[in-house]
Protein backbone atom coordinates (compact mmCIF):
# COMPACT_ATOMS: atom_id res chain seq x y z
CA UNK A 1 0.00 0.00 0.00
CA UNK A 2 1.86 3.15 -1.18
CA UNK A 3 1.36 6.56 0.68
CA UNK A 4 2.46 10.34 -0.57
CA UNK A 5 1.51 12.14 -3.41
CA UNK A 6 1.00 11.55 -7.13
CA UNK A 7 3.05 14.98 -7.89
CA UNK A 8 5.26 15.54 -11.00
CA UNK A 9 7.98 16.70 -8.95
CA UNK A 10 10.28 14.31 -6.67
CA UNK A 11 11.14 17.22 -4.62
CA UNK A 12 7.06 18.23 -4.15
CA UNK A 13 6.71 14.56 -3.02
CA UNK A 14 9.39 14.85 -0.55
CA UNK A 15 8.32 17.87 0.57
CA UNK A 16 4.65 16.26 1.40
CA UNK A 17 5.93 13.45 3.00
CA UNK A 18 8.36 15.33 5.22
CA UNK A 19 5.04 17.91 6.32
CA UNK A 20 2.79 14.96 6.88
CA UNK A 21 5.64 13.03 9.32
CA UNK A 22 6.11 16.34 11.13
CA UNK A 23 2.00 16.78 11.59
CA UNK A 24 1.31 13.03 12.37
CA UNK A 25 4.15 12.65 14.69
CA UNK A 26 5.70 15.52 16.03
CA UNK A 27 7.24 13.89 19.05
CA UNK A 28 9.49 11.65 16.26
CA UNK A 29 10.02 14.52 13.30
CA UNK A 30 13.57 15.36 14.77
CA UNK A 31 15.86 16.71 12.52
CA UNK A 32 17.83 13.24 12.12
CA UNK A 33 14.42 11.47 11.38
CA UNK A 34 13.31 13.78 8.81
CA UNK A 35 16.80 14.20 6.85
CA UNK A 36 16.61 10.44 6.51
CA UNK A 37 12.89 10.32 5.18
CA UNK A 38 13.44 13.25 2.80
CA UNK A 39 16.93 11.17 1.22
CA UNK A 40 14.56 7.61 1.63
CA UNK A 41 11.67 9.34 -0.28
CA UNK A 42 13.93 10.92 -2.89
CA UNK A 43 15.61 7.74 -3.61
CA UNK A 44 12.76 5.43 -4.08
CA UNK A 45 10.68 8.25 -5.72
CA UNK A 46 13.54 9.03 -8.59
CA UNK A 47 13.49 5.49 -9.13
CA UNK A 48 9.97 5.48 -9.91
CA UNK A 49 9.37 2.68 -7.00
CA UNK A 50 6.39 2.48 -5.01
CA UNK A 51 6.80 4.69 -2.03
CA UNK A 52 5.38 2.21 0.96
CA UNK A 53 6.75 2.10 4.62
CA UNK A 54 8.12 -1.17 3.99
CA UNK A 55 10.09 0.06 0.48
CA UNK A 56 11.62 2.71 2.94
CA UNK A 57 13.25 -0.19 5.29
CA UNK A 58 13.84 -2.35 2.79
CA UNK A 59 16.35 -0.14 0.83
CA UNK A 60 18.18 0.61 4.13
CA UNK A 61 18.11 -3.12 5.26
CA UNK A 62 18.60 -5.01 1.41
CA UNK A 63 21.98 -4.14 -0.06
CA UNK A 64 21.24 -5.45 -3.26
CA UNK A 65 17.49 -3.95 -3.47
CA UNK A 66 19.66 -0.50 -2.84
CA UNK A 67 21.70 -0.88 -5.53
CA UNK A 68 18.71 -2.20 -7.81
CA UNK A 69 17.45 1.62 -6.93
CA UNK A 70 20.15 3.31 -7.28
CA UNK A 71 20.39 2.15 -10.99
CA UNK A 72 16.73 3.08 -11.65
CA UNK A 73 18.05 7.04 -10.82
CA UNK A 74 18.27 9.36 -14.21
CA UNK A 75 21.34 10.95 -12.11
CA UNK A 76 23.02 9.47 -9.01
CA UNK A 77 21.95 11.00 -5.57
CA UNK A 78 23.94 12.11 -2.78
CA UNK A 79 22.81 10.61 0.76
CA UNK A 80 23.77 8.76 3.52
CA UNK A 81 24.03 5.55 1.69
CA UNK A 82 27.07 6.62 -0.03
CA UNK A 83 29.44 5.58 2.85
CA UNK A 84 27.44 2.09 3.23
CA UNK A 85 28.46 0.33 0.19
CA UNK A 86 26.86 -3.68 0.15
CA UNK A 87 26.00 -2.99 4.36
CA UNK A 88 22.36 -3.93 5.44
CA UNK A 89 21.54 -1.03 7.54
CA UNK A 90 18.94 -0.78 10.66
CA UNK A 91 16.78 2.17 10.73
CA UNK A 92 16.78 1.81 13.90
CA UNK A 93 21.01 2.17 14.17
CA UNK A 94 20.28 5.04 12.06
CA UNK A 95 18.15 6.53 13.92
CA UNK A 96 15.98 5.49 16.56
CA UNK A 97 13.13 8.09 15.83
CA UNK A 98 13.33 6.82 12.26
CA UNK A 99 13.18 3.49 13.18
CA UNK A 100 9.88 4.23 15.24
CA UNK A 101 8.47 5.77 12.37
CA UNK A 102 9.08 2.55 10.30
CA UNK A 103 8.41 0.34 12.71
CA UNK A 104 5.02 1.81 13.90
CA UNK A 105 3.68 2.58 10.34
CA UNK A 106 4.76 -1.10 9.19
CA UNK A 107 2.85 -2.26 12.17
CA UNK A 108 -0.12 -0.26 11.83
CA UNK A 109 -0.35 -1.60 7.40
CA UNK A 110 0.21 -5.29 8.39
CA UNK A 111 -3.17 -4.60 11.31
CA UNK A 112 -5.27 -3.95 8.66
CA UNK A 113 -4.12 -6.90 6.54
CA UNK A 114 -6.70 -9.84 7.14
CA UNK A 115 -4.85 -12.74 8.57
CA UNK A 116 -4.39 -15.67 5.84
CA UNK A 117 -6.65 -18.45 7.44
CA UNK A 118 -9.19 -15.72 7.54
CA UNK A 119 -8.28 -14.22 3.50
CA UNK A 120 -11.15 -16.71 2.13
CA UNK A 121 -13.50 -13.96 0.70
CA UNK A 122 -16.55 -16.39 0.56
CA UNK A 123 -16.04 -17.67 3.86
CA UNK A 124 -19.01 -17.64 6.02
CA UNK A 125 -19.19 -15.10 9.10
Amino acid sequence: MGFGPKASSVESGVRAVKDLIELLYPEHATASSLSLVEHSTRALLSAGAALTFENIDRFWRDPKWRAEIMKLWPEPISGPWDSHDNQVLSPDALDKDFGWLLRDRIQATQSFLPDEEDSDPYALT
